[in-house]
């Protein structure tokens, strides 16, 4: 039996999922002071390429990553704080942001996460990965070969 009422999404049931239903809320982050040795040995162990650099207040500061810290090397610079080698221009949505919004901001501007604030509070985080592993996308997905299996049939 074919019918994509089966996989239908909740896109199509008039629900738009939004930035607050897929982000991670537990969040490792860097503090303006630490050191590059810190932040690569934090890296390594999560297996993450970037963090949110937080004031002590939780206030989103910066990001520090990878590309940051090659940077910081190639500049002999790496005797440096974190506050001096981390990217300030960062890019937050606020947690009704809806999924299509987020993803057109990881194509348009080419980063591999968006934080979740509220003002400036880091309330958490969405990486690319995140995205696409989420259920709605993985339904549409579903539905979308769901679909083509069944124009096979036919």
């Amino acid at each position: 039996m074919c019918s994509s009422d089966l996989t239908r999404s909740r896109a199509n049931e008039g629900h738009a999922m939004n930035a607050k239903e897929i982000m991670k809320t537990v969040v490792h982050t860097a503090k303006p002071g630490d050191s590059v040795h810190d932040i690569v040995i934090l890296l390594g162990q999560e297996k993450i390429s970037g963090l949110p650099v937080v004031d002590e207040f939780g206030n989103i500061v910066g990001v520090i990553t990878e590309i940051d810290l090659l940077r910081a090397y190639k500049e002999d610079r790496s005797d440096q704080p974190v506050d001096q080698l981390m990217t300030r221009d960062v890019i937050n949505v606020t947690e009704d942001a809806e999924l299509n919004e987020i993803v057109d901001l990881f194509l348009e501007k080419g980063i591999r996460r968006v934080f979740v604030a509220k003002d400036t509070e880091l309330l958490g985080v969405i990486s690319r990965r995140d995205l696409v592993l989420s259920s709605q996308i993985s339904k549409q997905v579903t539905e979308e070969i769901g679909r083509a299996s069944c124009r096979e049939r036919v």
